[in-house]
Order: C-alpha cells, then sequence, then structure tokens
C-alpha cells in the first residue's frame, strides 16, 4: 500500500495517458488563476525546518478551531511527535527558535483567513487498490482544501493529489459530494479555487466519471499486480 501523495508524486505514464493536460494546466493556473489573499513571507525559516513549522501551524489551528485555549507549545509538541514517523524528518535540530514562532504566527493568521463555517478538519477518505486510508487537510461544506505551506506555486503532484481524493470519494459508499477543490498557501499567500467539472474538462478528455473510474481501475489493477507477483 502506498500514500495518495506518493501515486500523485509517481505513475507518470498512467498519469500522462490519463490526463495528458494536466502539466500545462498548472503552468495556466499559476499564470492567471491565483487569488492573492496576502504577500509572500519577508522573512524565512530553515529549508530543513519548514515542513516543521508547516505542521505546528497547520496542528495550531486545528487545535484553536476546537479550543480557543490552546496553546502554542502543545501544539508545538503533537506536531513534533507526529513529525518523528517520517525519515529525514529535521526534528532533532529544530530549535523553535523567536523566527521559527514568527513564521508559524504568520501561517497561522493566514490559515485564519479560511471561513470557519461547515468546516470538516481531516476528512476521511477509504483507500481503494493500492493506496492505503487517508485524509486530507478541509473540507468546508462540498470544498476540499489542499493546504500547502512550501516557498512554492502549485506544481501538478498537488493538483493530482486532489484528483486521488475526487477518485476516492467518487467510489466510496460514504461521499463527502466534493463540487470544489481549492490549493491554499499560507506561505506564499495565495489560493486557487475551481469547480471539479471544469477541472476535468481542463487536463483530459474523459468526462470526469469516465477519468475517476479510469483511476480507479489502474488502483485496483495496480494491486492485483503487486498480489499475483
Amino acid at each position: 500500500m502506498i500514500s495518495e501523495t506518493t501515486f500523485a508524486r509517481g505513475y507518470s505514464s498512467f498519469w500522462m495517458e490519463c490526463f495528458p493536460w494536466l502539466n500545462s494546466y498548472s503552468q495556466t493556473v499559476n499564470e492567471y488563476q491565483l487569488n492573492r489573499f496576502s504577500a509572500p513571507f519577508s522573512k524565512f525559516d530553515k529549508a530543513e525546518h519548514r515542513s516543521i513549522n508547516n505542521t505546528i501551524a497547520f496542528f495550531h489551528f486545528r487545535n484553536l478551531v476546537s479550543n480557543l485555549n490552546f496553546s502554542l507549545e502543545k501544539s508545538r509538541d503533537e506536531a513534533l511527535q507526529y513529525m518523528m514517523r517520517f525519515p529525514r524528518n529535521n526534528v532533532l535540530t529544530y530549535e523553535f527558535n523567536l523566527n521559527d514562532k514568527y513564521v508559524i504566527e504568520t501561517l497561522l493568521k493566514n490559515l485564519q483567513k479560511i471561513p470557519k463555517t461547515n468546516l470538516v478538519l481531516d476528512p476521511f477518505f477509504s483507500g481503494c487498490g493500492i493506496i492505503d486510508n487517508c485524509r486530507g487537510d478541509i473540507l468546508q461544506g462540498n470544498k476540499l482544501i489542499e493546504v500547502k505551506g512550501g516557498n512554492r506555486y502549485i506544481q501538478p503532484a498537488d493538483i493530482k493529489q486532489l484528483i486521488v481524493y475526487l477518485a476516492l470519494d467518487w467510489i466510496s459508499s460514504n461521499k463527502h459530494n466534493i463540487y470544489q477543490v481549492e490549493i491554499y498557501n499560507p506561505r506564499v499567500g495565495f489560493s486557487w479555487t475551481t469547480d471539479t467539472d471544469d477541472l476535468f474538462r481542463s487536463v483530459t478528455n474523459f468526462t470526469k466519471e469516465e477519468a475517476l473510474e479510469q483511476l480507479t481501475k489502474y488502483l485496483v489493477m495496480q494491486s492485483e499486480e503487486m498480489v499475483i507477483e
């Protein structure tokens, strides 16, 4: 079993065959379709600690939704414990210094610009084929929001990850009924939102339903091939 992000970053032959326009579409999105909600950061954290600060900020955002008195230090401890599960996590060299705190607080400020109505954090998606059970970042009504905290713009793998979630939801018996997707970057200060129908019209010749069926069938086929081997 693999994660949804691993599948989104690999399996290039499948993505090219089924979604041939996705790479060029991501370039169009970055050039013409981003919504700016804040200026990019004026201060930067160490590159090796960026994912840690991103995780602390999101954990604190999530904790504050349910408890306004939750401390940043508790969120930090939860996030570091979570990060320890991953290889090359750089937790042992992390300092939580004043600059890290500034970055985290700025990330949090931008995350809190997301409206709180109909908010579901960490929405669950049942796995399919080679993809394990997984969770998205934020579900707001019928809109799925994926938070990306890198110092970069949208990459094809980001859009592929959203498509994977849509496929898992499409095949699920307990659907979230997602009609919009969004990528939200609190570090660079932009968001991008699109209807799912418009997304599929922009990246494939298949209809949305046909593309989602192609993807789920491929995931199952890959799982069956692994069993045979």
